[in-house]
């Protein structure tokens, strides 16, 4: 995926998922990546130890937020 690919976040995003098994988890830790992912049929979670705070990814509306990787592990073998 990345710049090497054409098409923008959502185009990447539903290509993936097209080709994905039966779960997709989308991790972002900025608002912009969880609004783009917001119209899929995906699981969002934000993370608090990248670039916007806590507060930011909240407005974006994820499905869950994690304070911390550990977190994120148990969070996806709980769903998984």
């Amino acid at each position: 995926s990345g710049t090497e690919t054409p098409g923008n976040k959502r185009e990447k995003l539903q290509s993936i998922i097209e080709t994905a098994g039966d779960t997709v988890l989308f991790v972002a830790d900025t608002s912009g990546d969880l609004l783009e992912a917001e119209e899929l049929d995906i699981l969002r979670i934000g993370v608090t130890w990248g670039y916007h705070s806590r507060e930011k990814l909240t407005l974006a509306g994820p499905d869950r937020i994690v304070d911390s990787p550990a977190e994120l592990q148990t969070y996806i073998l709980t769903i998984c």
